[in-house]
């Protein structure tokens, strides 16, 4: 593994742990090497031999003009260098980013931004139903977008998963209620609402800038993974209609990133105070 890394520049790796309660998490992380004994940079789609080299018979010709003979090095650089044209499509350039973007809670410019274009898209897809909140998780962001050079890995490495759109209508007090779960168990990234807690108790929530009605049926649409336990969330609990739908959350985001580079915008995001967390000690506010 240390030789491969000599080679590599940047990855996206993964770690299994097993946690105290014998369940299984998985962690990403994003990992920069500054390829110091090869010479290496991340390679386009056009530049493979002067990023990472070639291997010619027995020996690895580095960039920086090592030539490593034999042994693992020499065969690990062959199946790299022999990967790149399947790994066209994942090297595409999107676009740039003018500072990095991460997800973190209670509210961060990526999980609003994924929520956003939630409840943007299942408008647009089950456009005879009325949407008024999305619901997403904190865990399916596994990555952030870098500060600079965007390329279309680093959005699929963010929503690895092949989590689907869902559509689910409940009455205002479910929706309540699942509110009340996410103050309680940790709040989860949403869209169509604003939230204010105080010590943990819901001081003020608006959905589309009205309080809930109890009586009243609402939209949601979220992930097939929330439906029945995932994060321990169960937005199917109760509902009065469900539809499930063939849209992947990482192609609805992969949409609209391609957009803003259309457009020739920078791929940026702000939050909007959706979410506000206060506690009695500290000043309101502060």
């Amino acid at each position: 593994m240390k030789r491969l890394l000599l080679i590599l520049v940047s990855a996206t790796l993964a770690a299994l742990t097993l946690s105290a309660q014998g369940r299984y998490q998985i962690t990403w992380e994003r990992v920069c090497m500054d390829g110091s004994r090869t010479g290496c940079s991340i390679p386009g789609t056009d530049n493979i031999k002067e990023s990472i080299g070639s291997v010619e018979g027995n020996t690895y010709h580095a960039p920086n003009g090592k030539d490593y003979k034999g042994g693992s090095i020499v065969k690990i650089a062959s199946r790299v260098i022999d990967a790149q044209s399947e790994m066209t499509p994942v090297k595409r350039y999107i676009g740039e980013s003018p500072r990095v973007l991460r997800a973190h809670k209670p509210e961060s410019e990526l999980s609003d931004m994924m929520t956003d274009r939630m409840l943007i898209t299942a408008r647009r897809i089950f456009s005879d139903k009325q949407i008024d909140v999305a619901f997403g998780n904190f865990g399916g962001i596994r990555t952030i977008i870098p500060k600079g050079r965007v390329i279309a890995d680093d959005i699929i490495s963010m929503f690895p998963f092949k989590n689907h759109l869902a559509y689910v209508k409940i009455k205002g007090t479910r929706l309540r209620e699942i509110f009340d779960q996410l103050v309680k168990t940790g709040i989860q990234p949403f869209s169509g609402a604003t939230l204010v807690v105080r010590d943990r108790s819901i001081e003020s929530l608006l959905v589309g800038g009205k309080p809930i009605d109890d009586d009243a049926e609402y939209g949601i649409t979220t992930l097939d993974f929330l439906l029945d336990g995932g994060d321990n969330l169960y937005l199917r609990k109760d509902a009065i209609e469900l539809i499930q739908s063939d849209v992947i959350l990482l192609d609805l985001v992969m949409e609209y990133v391609d957009s803003l580079s259309t457009a020739g915008a920078p791929i940026t995001y702000h939050t909007d105070g959706r979410v506000r967390i206060i506690n009695s000690s500290e000043k309101e506010g502060k």
